[in-house]
Order: structure tokens, then C-alpha cells, then sequence
């Protein structure tokens, strides 16, 4: 995946996570039954960060 804003190739599969006091908690968007874990790649370049689901295929 290029990043949108300098081209550069992005590093992808970096878990999403929201730190509490003793929970781990990953976001995830859901519709109805269906559901899919949030995944987010990062621009070594320049540090854009963009979100996507782990659930390619569909």
C-alpha cells in the first residue's frame, strides 16, 4: 500500500489498541452480525498512519 501523501511504500498489520488501567480492548467495526477488527499501516516517510479492516476478502 503507497501512502496518499508522499507515495512511499506503507508498513502494514499494526494491531489498533486503546490502553486501560488492566484492559486490553481492540476496535472493531461491527453491522448487524458481521464484524471486523480495525488494522492501521504507518508511513516510515512521513508518519501518515491509515486504518483498514483485517477482513480483505469481502
Amino acid at each position: 500500500m503507497k501512502c496518499s501523501n508522499c507515495h512511499a511504500e506503507m508498513k502494514q498489520d499494526y494491531e489498533v489498541k486503546i490502553n486501560h488501567a488492566a484492559l486490553l480492548t481492540y476496535i472493531s467495526l461491527r453491522k448487524g452480525k458481521e464484524e471486523h477488527n480495525i488494522k492501521a499501516c504507518i508511513c516510515p516517510e512521513c508518519g501518515k498512519v491509515e486504518f483498514y479492516t483485517d477482513n480483505r476478502e469481502k
